[in-house]
């Protein structure tokens, strides 16, 4: 089992996972980020919400 990769010293993903946390605190959480996408795809509207996602006209 791998319930504790990610937390102990011993495995390198560790050092990916401190680096996340960190980039969540410096760049907002997941609430942030689902008000500020929620918003841009709502102001996109119906016919501009692909155009959105994928950068193309």
């Amino acid at each position: 089992m791998h319930g504790a990769i990610g937390f102990t010293r011993e495995h390198a993903l560790r050092l990916v996972t401190t680096r996340l946390w960190a980039w969540r605190d410096e760049d907002g959480d997941e609430a942030f980020w689902n008000d500020r996408v929620g918003a841009a795809a709502l102001d996109a509207g119906a016919d501009g919400l692909w155009p959105l996602v994928t950068g193309r006209p």
